[in-house]
């Protein structure tokens, strides 16, 4: 039995290294994105600007392709295992502005939907560096995505969603 905890462990402890490792990886590429926003302002022709956007954008679903499929089988888990890493909010944070609007409510999903969770393991209390970027996705949806939003939030498992935001 005490070998199985220690395996267990063991195992824990290499899935949360190979999540950093990944999110490492997914910061180069985002910042290679970040980079080709900044390249923006300087005088392009229209042909450049057009293939750095179309770089950029590849780039981009690449990232959220990447987060969104790790090891996840359940829907509704997507991002789940970087959401519960300090470093995986701050990529998703900064990658959520450069997600077209379909990938960003998805996100917004996922997070609402896991809220209890999100919050019982957010040891460094980073989760509200998610709330700008978040909160410029809530701002653009229709009134019907919004009420699916809200139904996510209080439909919520574990710790019921009440008792956690007044933990906040």
């Amino acid at each position: 039995s005490l070998k199985t905890s220690l395996q267990e462990h063991k195992d824990t402890r290499q899935q949360r290294l190979e999540i950093l490792c990944k999110i490492e990886k997914l910061f180069i590429a985002l910042l290679e994105v970040e980079e080709i926003e900044r390249m923006k302002t300087t005088v392009l022709s229209e042909a450049e600007e057009g293939r750095l956007m179309e770089k950029s954008q590849r780039k981009v679903e690449c990232i959220y392709s990447q987060l969104q499929h790790h090891n996840s089988t359940a829907s509704g888990e997507e991002f789940l295992p970087f959401l519960v890493v300090s470093k995986g909010k701050k990529l998703l944070a900064r990658l959520l502005p450069f997600l077209k609007l379909d990938a960003a409510l998805t996100v917004l999903h996922v997070v609402t939907s896991n809220l209890p969770t999100l919050m019982s393991r957010d040891t460094e209390e980073a989760l509200p560096v998610l709330y700008p970027p978040l909160r410029n996705v809530i701002c653009v949806l229709t009134f019907n995505q919004l009420i699916t939003v809200l139904k996510d939030l209080t439909s919520s498992e574990s710790l019921s969603t009440y008792e956690c935001l007044s933990l906040a």
